[in-house]
């Protein structure tokens, strides 16, 4: 997958409430790159669900 670099300026109360998302903690994109690596080499398999609609 080719890849690129994209620079954009953001407030920087954005900024710093992006950088304290627990989404975006170490911890949590640890986790997400071990489980798309479960994916990628069949050790899971990602199961289809009904969407909710609230």
């Amino acid at each position: 997958m080719a890849q690129t670099m994209v620079n954009f300026r953001i407030d920087e109360d954005v900024k710093r409430k992006m950088e304290t998302d627990s989404f975006y903690s170490e911890s949590n994109i640890r986790v997400l790159e071990e489980r798309a690596a479960n994916i990628e080499s069949g050790k899971s398999i990602p199961k289809e669900h009904e969407l909710i609609e609230v």
